[in-house]
């Protein structure tokens, strides 16, 4: 398990909350509606920011569905789904005069390619703020398991490899966060924060 320190918030897609896949917890715990854009999960991020106890927040983990080069978040009236994209990471900017540790997409493979990379050093550089995501698949704990096994404050491990871009969005690096007590992002190579 990763333990992340708190406040931290944590975004649950409305697509992961079922028999198979079990929502995380964190100081601040929101499950999105089916309904949810780009733009509600920014501002939903600078609200729980706002509203913590430090005005910061260690750490974000936005649970959902995703692949290569985005992230599922809901979906529109006619059932095609809202996503995080290269299209929309400006939607995050606001983010970028707030105190954000590190925002981890815990979801599948949303950095598998150069374009998915590209993607994360976006929503990097747009946020201000360090990004964590995957490369490959992940395997959710279901419901009951997830209930038994991961406390509040912690995520599960990831499949794979896993990434970290900088704030800026300049670089990135391969990192192991599995097994890590984090207090701010993953230092540069290594897998303590």
């Amino acid at each position: 398990m990763i333990t992340l320190k708190q406040p931290s918030l944590v975004l649950n897609s409305y697509g992961i909350l079922d028999l198979w896949h079990y929502g995380y917890s964190m100081w601040r715990t929101w499950n999105m509606p089916k309904s949810a854009t780009s733009k509600d999960v920014a501002s939903w991020i600078a609200i729980a920011c706002d509203q913590s106890p430090e005005l910061q927040l260690h750490h974000v983990i936005i649970h959902a569905h995703g692949g290569d080069g985005y992230i599922v978040v809901g979906e529109d009236a006619a059932g095609h789904n809202n996503n995080i994209t290269m299209w929309n990471v400006a939607d995050f900017q606001p983010l970028a005069s707030k105190d954000i540790g590190c925002i981890w997409l815990h979801s599948c493979n949303p950095a598998g390619t150069k374009w998915g990379m590209r993607f994360c050093s976006k929503l990097a550089a747009s946020s201000g703020t360090t990004v964590v995501a995957s490369a490959d698949v992940q395997y959710s704990l279901d419901a009951i398991s997830g209930t038994l096994f991961v406390p509040a404050g912690q995520v599960d491990d990831y499949e794979g490899r896993v990434y970290q871009f900088n704030a800026d969005g300049s670089s990135f690096w391969p990192i192991t966060p599995n097994g890590g007590t984090f207090s701010g992002p993953p230092t540069v190579n290594g897998s303590k924060g």
